[in-house]
């Protein structure tokens, strides 16, 4: 029995340290250092709660809500344990790939019944809403399942924490091949309220384990069928792409925030919610829209991005619905707000040449050329939304300083290309990338920041007229970031980490630096392999990262690829700011609308899918005017690639775009071929295309 007492032994230590790093009620953690939050870490809970718990890849929970308390299971303190290894290697995955059900599973070689004696273990954790006596409550749910693959009857306890409720009473005598199930319920939140939680006996009666796992998995397949959806080849970027929506919806804290997550950035930050939110409108998420337009601009952070394309949200929305009520609600407050914004960004113009001056919207001091690439966004939006609010005056100052600004920008971008040589889009515009510390230390992503979130992509599907410098060094400036990563010993698609805080290897956003790519001609497909790239090398959580990782690490206890649990990750997994870019970049190289109604699909195809069979396939897209589509795209032999379309009858050209279709088609069977663009234009009415490649 002398692992008994190890396992008491361990699991007291975390429990102490637990408790003496244990923060004060309703203090954010300043950047997620908790003991207990450290390492493999994710959520359970439910849309609008508060405070989410988090879970841990051996199936134990931190419950917060004014509890601060440790939920554990000791049959998982030594998952894996045999007589050769200490500590073994646990399966961690959510329920049907998607699902906000956690679950940790090993098998198990308990010395006390000898060494061949074995039983597998699995510890399925989720959370559900619960409504007792007239109060709303979210109650997690923990069911650990022992199956004895022994020829012998064993004796075995999952050793819960005394602090939930158990739901069943099976006996722990567990026959030789079969299965025994353990539930149990705790209350983890009141959605911010303080009234009682409820009784053991009220948990009880509420219903099982069963009843409320299938009420979950009902309500979260009801949110998913009002997004875009998405089936690739890749079931991986699949399941991703929906536990990211999920995820935002539980860490958003309600319909007027959009937290960044549940740990160090549990709070609405400016700059983050734009990239949150616009991820959220291009998948189709359109639900209370006013409301959650008019929350741009608050919250926490010393950024004046969000100002420079404070119209981005609001342009996006009205292509995509065409509502135009929300112009002229409450005194035309969002156009106001648009209007107060573009006065800010003309104000903060205060740069060598007229370009915007020194801010902090990198998290370092300087001159950097994403905050002009986000004020010719604005510029550009602004102008489309002014366009639709038929104010003729706006709408010409707002194209006038988007074409002045992105002159202004250009040349200085030639003046450093005759001081310092410089043949790429540099950070900062004061100095080339080799001279700025924060651009040029090992592994550093600030390189790619002109092209953070996309902003230069955004702008030409708004009709931004693109030229210079800024059009014709983005392949460039990839090439010159990514030969630099490569240098330094990085792995293919990863675009580096946010040095100035966390250090580690890359970040959470390398999907959202990588979506500029669908702008060039030879980084169009880094856009959907740089999510590829998190998927195997950062996850944290089930589809879910730290905004700074540090490198793989063969010691950690969750099977597969995944960072350094030892080692400080950084501020917060999962990463909601991070994970909307990693949508967003899926979802754009798939398809992407163009202001002005034609539909963009298979931008950032990646050659992987190009196999005869291969297909994906895209439902209850949202576009122009409120319409929906379906779309499918497939390799249908080796030099032949055919995009299907259904649903809502289009009003604009579709324009099929595959980067292998540049200087390759040889004919389509419908349709007008643009060979210098590499592209296909289809009448909506016809239904489908087939290009054929040289």
């Amino acid at each position: 029995m002398e692992r008994r007492r190890s396992i008491f032994t361990i699991t007291g230590l975390l429990l102490a340290l637990v408790l003496v790093g244990q923060d004060k009620p309703n203090r954010i953690e300043p950047d997620g250092r908790h003991p207990f939050f450290q390492g493999n870490i994710t959520t359970i809970g439910w849309e609008g709660d508060k405070d989410a718990a988090m879970v841990k890849e051996n199936g134990w929970y931190w419950v917060r809500d004014s509890l601060n308390t440790l939920i554990s299971f000791h049959i998982s303190a030594y998952p894996g344990y045999n007589n050769d290894v200490l500590s073994g290697k646990v399966k961690w995955y959510p329920h049907s790939g998607y699902l906000p059900c956690f679950i940790t599973e090993f098998d198990d070689n308990w010395e006390e019944f000898g060494p061949t004696d074995q039983m597998n273990v699995k510890i399925s954790n989720f959370a559900d809403k619960v409504t007792i006596d007239g109060n709303d409550f979210v109650i997690a749910y923990s069911r650990v399942s022992i199956t004895n693959l022994m020829d012998r009857e064993i004796y075995q306890n999952p050793g819960a924490s005394g602090l939930l409720v158990p739901l069943n009473d099976p006996s722990r005598n567990i026959a030789p091949g079969t299965t025994t199930n353990f539930d149990y319920a705790i209350v983890i939140d009141r959605f911010g309220n303080d009234y009682k939680r409820p009784t053991s006996d009220q948990i009880k009666a509420a219903g099982s384990w069963d009843e409320h796992f299938q009420h979950m998995k009902e309500f979260w397949d009801s949110r998913l069928a009002l997004i875009t959806d998405i089936s690739t080849p890749d079931q991986e970027l699949n399941n991703a792409y929906k536990m990211g929506f999920i995820y935002t919806l539980i860490a958003r804290d309600g319909p007027k925030s959009y937290n960044v997550a549940e740990i160090g950035y549990n709070v609405l930050f400016n700059h983050d919610y734009l990239g949150i939110y616009l991820s959220l409108l291009k998948l189709g998420f359109f639900e209370n829209a006013y409301e959650q337009l008019k929350l741009l601009g608050q919250g926490r952070g010393p950024y004046h991005d969000h100002h420079y394309r404070w119209s981005l949200l609001l342009s996006f929305y009205l292509m995509k619905t065409g509502d135009m009520s929300v112009l002229d609600r409450e005194d035309d407050y969002l156009y106001k707000k648009c209007l107060e914004a573009y006065e800010i960004t003309l104000k903060d113009l205060t740069g060598p040449g007229g370009i915007i001056g020194r801010t902090w919207d990198i998290d370092d001091d300087g001159l950097w050329t994403w905050d002009d690439e986000s004020a010719l966004t604005g510029f550009q939006t602004l102008a489309y939304v002014a366009g639709l609010k038929g104010d003729k005056e706006t709408k010409a100052k707002a194209e006038a300083s988007f074409r002045d600004l992105m002159t202004k920008v250009n040349n200085r971008i030639l003046e450093m290309e005759k001081e310092f040589g410089i043949n790429y889009i540099p950070a900062s515009l004061e100095a080339p990338n080799e001279e700025i510390e924060n651009v040029i230390k090992k592994g550093s992503s600030f390189w790619a920041t002109p092209f953070w979130f996309g902003m230069n992509w955004d702008t030409y599907l708004a009709g931004g007229k693109y030229e210079g410098p800024l059009k014709d060094w983005i392949d460039n400036t990839y090439k010159w970031g990514l030969d630099k990563q490569a240098r330094e010993g990085f792995k293919p698609h990863n675009v580096g980490t946010w040095v100035s805080y966390g250090g580690g290897v890359a970040s959470a956003y390398n999907s959202a630096f990588s979506i500029s790519g669908l702008f060039t001609r030879n980084y169009r497909q880094q856009a959907i392999k740089s999510y590829q790239f998190l998927l195997e090398y950062g996850q944290s959580a089930p589809y879910g990262f730290w905004e700074m990782f540090h490198d793989v690490d063969p010691e950690n206890r969750w099977e597969g690829n995944h960072p350094s649990a030892t080692k400080t990750n950084w501020f917060a997994c999962p990463h909601q700011w991070g994970q909307a870019g990693a949508t967003q970049a899926l979802l754009d190289a798939l398809v992407a609308d163009f202001y002005d109604g034609r539909l963009l699909v298979g931008r950032g195809y990646i050659d992987e899918w190009m196999e005869p069979g291969k297909k994906t396939v895209i439902n209850n897209h949202p576009v122009a005017g409120g319409k929906r589509i379906n779309l499918t795209i497939e390799a249908v032999s080796e030099n032949e690639v055919s995009l299907s379309w259904s649903g809502d009858r289009l009003d604009k050209d579709i324009v099929f775009n595959l980067p292998q279709f540049y200087n390759r088609i040889e004919s389509a069977s419908t349709g007008k071929i643009n060979h210098e663009e590499g592209w296909v234009t289809v009448k909506p009415n016809k239904g489908r295309v087939i290009v054929k490649l040289r």
